[in-house]
């Protein structure tokens, strides 16, 4: 009786720890709850859902004969400066199919100044093209700007 009673606690043992190994390589854990909304399942961890001001911020600035209402956002933050933020933002307009496009900010209430980054930005914002008062121009390369707009396809 004691080897049988062996065997199953052996047993049990083995399974358990099968199963915490099991698991522990889950590739569909954590990380994919950690996706923003709207983001594919392969979006980055560093994007995190954008708070209704900054993309009310952006949307002030649009200059689309149909208004810009927005959809929804994600905001990633950059390695390029100390407080530099990607703003990808869907927006619907009346008359057209909604899009993306990418903004650049240091303030994500929107109280300081707003980048127009890729072209839909630029074709539907006043927001300036370039960081013509500073230093560092913003771009599609620039850390954390592409890695927005995949977060919201």
């Amino acid at each position: 009786m004691k080897l049988r009673s062996s065997y199953v606690l052996a047993a049990a043992a083995a399974a358990a720890l099968l199963a915490i190994a099991l698991i522990g390589c889950d590739s569909g854990g954590a990380a994919s709850g950690s996706a923003s909304p709207g983001a594919s399942s392969g979006s980055s961890s560093r994007a995190t859902p954008a708070a209704t001001a900054i993309l009310t911020a952006i949307a002030k600035g649009q200059i689309l004969d149909g208004g810009m209402t927005p959809v929804r956002g994600v905001v990633v933050k950059s390695t390029d400066a100390a407080s530099l933020y990607f703003i990808a933002m869907e927006f619907s307009s009346k008359g057209a199919a909604n899009q993306t496009g990418v903004w650049a900010t240091s303030d994500l209430q929107g109280n300081t100044q707003i980048w127009a980054v890729d072209k839909v930005a630029k074709d539907s914002t006043q927001w300036p093209r370039t960081g013509a008062s500073d230093a560092q121009k913003y771009t599609m390369s620039s850390d954390g700007a592409q890695e927005a707009l995949d977060a919201l396809k």
